[in-house]
């Protein structure tokens, strides 16, 4: 089953990031991914057979390709890190990001006790 994306951040003029819930009519926005303008798509209306407020790519211009769903998320995911990273060190406070290594991936296989299960498996 193929779900479409509903983009719920977009640029405005300024390449700040804006959430659709801070979104107003009548400003320009632009699409994170690919630059293209988008539409404000917020009615401000609910229930069955309504949409929730999104942007979307103004497809007047088809001589444009489609921009890709994972460049949008990427580009969303650097400027929402980046923000979150900068406020942080405004505020003198932490915000890290933990990676963990694969399962069974041995970063340190130098170590010696690395080395003697090795002989040992010979």
């Amino acid at each position: 089953m193929t779900h479409e994306l509903l983009h719920r951040y977009a640029k405005d003029k300024d390449s700040n990031l804006v959430s659709i819930e801070d979104a107003e009519k009548g400003n320009e926005y632009f699409c994170p991914g690919c630059g293209r303008n988008f539409i404000l798509r917020k009615s401000g209306n609910t229930g069955k057979g309504s949409r929730r407020p999104h942007f979307a790519h103004n497809n007047f211009d088809e001589s444009i390709s489609k921009c890709e769903p994972d460049i949008y998320l990427h580009e969303t995911f650097k400027i929402e890190l980046f923000d979150l990273l900068e406020e942080s060190i405004k505020s003198n406070s932490f915000a890290g990001v933990k990676v963990y290594p694969p399962l069974g991936f041995d970063p340190w296989p130098e170590k010696e006790v690395y080395k003697n299960k090795e002989e040992e498996e010979e």
